[in-house]
């Protein structure tokens, strides 16, 4: 029964809407995420919950573009929505 459950987890997501690859987020020198990789299926409910500061609100404004608007906000990796890298690379 486990070796089941660990090659339905192996599964990717077919068709997903986010594909979040190595995803790292820099407020000027500081780390607000680290090398996050993420799928988020199409047409299901998605929740990030976690403790205060833990960088939901930095990985939402990664894949709205919000961080673009921050001139100390840094980005690294890949955010693919529908297949279209959204993410912009900075380099300081």
């Amino acid at each position: 029964m486990q070796v089941q459950a660990h090659q339905q987890a192996a599964i990717s997501i077919e068709d997903p809407v986010f594909s979040i690859r190595e995803l790292s987020v820099f407020y000027n020198n500081r780390m607000a995420i680290d090398k996050i990789s993420l799928e988020i299926p199409r047409n299901k409910i998605t929740a990030f919950i976690g403790p205060s500061g833990c960088g939901k609100s930095t990985l939402l404004r990664s894949m709205n573009r919000m961080n673009d608007l921050n001139p100390e906000a840094r980005s690294e990796g890949v955010v693919l929505f529908n297949g279209h890298n959204i993410c912009l690379l900075y380099t300081s």
